[in-house]
């Protein structure tokens, strides 16, 4: 299975992103790509533990079973994927380019990061996830809205 914390996929997300530019268009959703950036960067701040967002109600009510289906292979996420109130960016007045850097500086994190950083890590929708989780969930993440944008 797939995960984030394998350089190999982080250098493969990064030639995907650097082939996105400002008249990338979306194939399904509502976001442009100014949005999905943000909303991407705004994403592995949460996952890198770097920002916390409010749980969710529902989450505790169907966050586990969510995760468990989302992450049982390596299936791509379905389009139209529900999203966290606060992951719904609405204005991006950051430079296209200034995005595309912050998001990669990001992403380059995850490999370094020791699985123990997960121990007592909730979602705000999953609930509580372990590193092995974090991972299949935030590759699939990226591989989402990459695949989105049509790279």
């Amino acid at each position: 299975m797939n995960s984030i914390f394998d350089n190999t996929a982080i250098d493969a997300f990064k030639t995907r992103i650097n082939k996105l530019d400002e008249s990338s268009e979306s194939k399904w959703g509502k976001m442009n790509v100014k949005q999905m950036l943000k909303h991407c960067i705004e994403n592995e701040r949460m996952l890198l533990r770097e920002k916390v967002f409010k749980p969710v109600f529902i989450g505790k009510i169907f966050g586990k079973m969510a995760l468990k289906s989302d992450i049982k292979d390596d299936r791509p996420f379905g389009k139209n994927s529900p999203t966290h109130p606060d992951l719904r960016i609405k204005e991006v007045h950051e430079p296209f380019d200034a995005l595309i850097a912050e998001w990669i500086t990001l992403l380059d994190k995850y490999p370094s990061i020791e699985p123990s950083h997960y121990s007592d890590f909730r979602h705000p929708f999953f609930q509580k996830m372990d590193a092995s989780q974090v991972g299949k969930f935030a590759f699939k993440h990226v591989d989402h809205h990459l695949r989105q944008f049509g790279v």
